[in-house]
Parts: C-alpha cells; sequence; structure tokens
C-alpha cells in the first residue's frame, strides 16, 4: 500500500542525511560513531575534534584560556560547518544541542540519536578516561545538575533514543543500524 512506500522512502532519505549523535560527555558519542561510521561506510565528524583541530588546542585548555562564551562560539561554527555535510556520521559535544538553535537545525538536516545513559555509568566512563571536570564539582554531584538542565532537550531534538547503559559501542551500533532496516 501507499504507506509502505512512503515508509521505505522515508527510511531511503534517512539514510542520505547526516546522522547526528548526541548527548552527555562520557556516554560513547566519539567511539558509537566512528564504528557507526565504519559500518554504513560514512565519513565520521566528531565536533570537538574539529574544533581541537581548528583551534590548535584541547577543550580543557581552550575553555581555560578563553572561556566557556569563546568555545561555545567556535563550536557553533563547527556545527554550521557539519550541517552542510552530507551522508556523514556526526559526534557532537554534549552541550551542542543546548545552544544557538542547533536542536532544531539538527533536527531538520539529520537523524538526530539520543545516547542516554545513568549517571553513575556517566562517572564510570568519565573517571576511566581520566577527563577532568567541567567544574571542578565531584563528577556525579556534576553530570546530575548537567543531565537535569539537557535531558528535555536531548529528547526534543532526539528522533531516536538509545540507552547505553552497560552495553558495548557494537551492541549500541547494531541498535542504531536496526532503527534503519
Amino acid at each position: 500500500d501507499g504507506r509502505g512506500r512512503n515508509k521505505r522512502g522515508l527510511e531511503k532519505t534517512a539514510r542520505m542525511k547526516n546522522i547526528y549523535l548526541i548527548g552527555m560527555r562520557g556516554v560513547g558519542k566519539s567511539a558509537v560513531g566512528k564504528l557507526l561510521a565504519k559500518r554504513l561506510r560514512r565519513k565520521f565528524l566528531d565536533s570537538d575534534a574539529l574544533i581541537e583541530k581548528k583551534e590548535n588546542v584541547s577543550l580543557p585548555q581552550l575553555v581555560e584560556n578563553n572561556g566557556w562564551d569563546y568555545f561555545r562560539m567556535a563550536e557553533h561554527t563547527v556545527i554550521e560547518s557539519i550541517v552542510r555535510q552530507k551522508n556523514a556520521v556526526c559526534s557532537l559535544g554534549g552541550g551542542a544541542p543546548v545552544y544557538y538553535d542547533h536542536d532544531a537545525i539538527l533536527k531538520t538536516t539529520g537523524t538526530v540519536i539520543y545516547l542516554s545513559a545513568e549517571s553513575r555509568h556517566l562517572v564510570e566512563r568519565l573517571k576511566t578516561s581520566k577527563r577532568p571536570s567541567l567544574t571542578g564539582r565531584p563528577y556525579l554531584e556534576e553530570i546530575e545538575e548537567i543531565l537535569a538542565s539537557r535531558k528535555n532537550i536531548y529528547e526534543s531534538c532526539a528522533h531516536h533514543i538509545i540507552a547505553t547503559d552497560e552495553k558495548s559501542s557494537k551492541d549500541i551500533v547494531d541498535e542504531i543500524l536496526d532503527l534503519f532496516a
């Protein structure tokens, strides 16, 4: 029937658009994005890595030297470039959907997948990765506060939500691929 053809048409369109991975830092967006891009034979773009390359400095150092406003503007410039790409898998920084109406831009230029995780899992991943706290406060306190302020934006921006707790990157990628099957 017509609905079946339309559904397949939407799936085909989704395959041609960018796939944006959003969520809290430490959720695994970069690892999942690299693997997903490889499996789909697409280009992989990581907004944080692109900012570091453009600014020639690590993100913590960039923020320390120039402040959060400067970082968000640098991130905005990179995201403007990313959304002009086609057929890429894009890992975006945790705050990316929150600023400069990025949530609306992402939603209209690609398929947005929110990788969610419980705070305790994020803490464990961040401790293992030896990433510094963004605020100088204990990880759990910081994550719970930031997640509380962003969760509604993540959820409203996302076309799909995937819980990542206790899943491998491969399992998460398989779940994403099933969305387009």
